[in-house]
């Protein structure tokens, strides 16, 4: 079973986030890792992200409720929690490379369609 942090993440099916994905391919529960598009204007031409991990976005909501319990009068305020610098998806592909004795394929894909939201 796949670890991360304290809570652990072993996504049932096809992981719907990109590092418990990469972390799939790196020990072989997938083949390979698709990298959707590589014209977009960016560092390496793949998207741009700001990745948290989920402790730190539990942290952060923690906080938050600490703040407006400490503030009562605050109200509503919009927070974003993130580190403020994005990383491209071949930058954080790169990561688990860094492990010893891990090595995996990646497959560059066309760029995935955006769909609108009409309400």
């Amino acid at each position: 079973m796949l670890a991360a942090g304290l809570i652990g993440e072993h996504p049932i099916g096809i992981p719907n986030n990109l590092m418990p994905y990469i972390q799939q391919v790196a020990t072989g529960i997938r083949p390979e890792l698709n990298v959707y598009g590589s014209d977009y204007n960016t560092r390496d031409g793949t998207a741009v992200r700001d990745y948290i991990h989920v402790m730190d976005l539990a942290e952060g909501h923690v906080a938050a409720v600490q703040k407006l319990i400490d503030n009562p009068k605050l109200g509503c305020i919009p927070i974003n929690l993130g580190t403020g610098t994005g990383s491209t998806v071949l930058e954080m592909v790169k990561v688990p490379h860094a492990v010893p004795n891990t090595s995996y394929s990646t497959c560059q894909a066309s760029t995935r369609v955006q769909l609108k939201l009409i309400c």
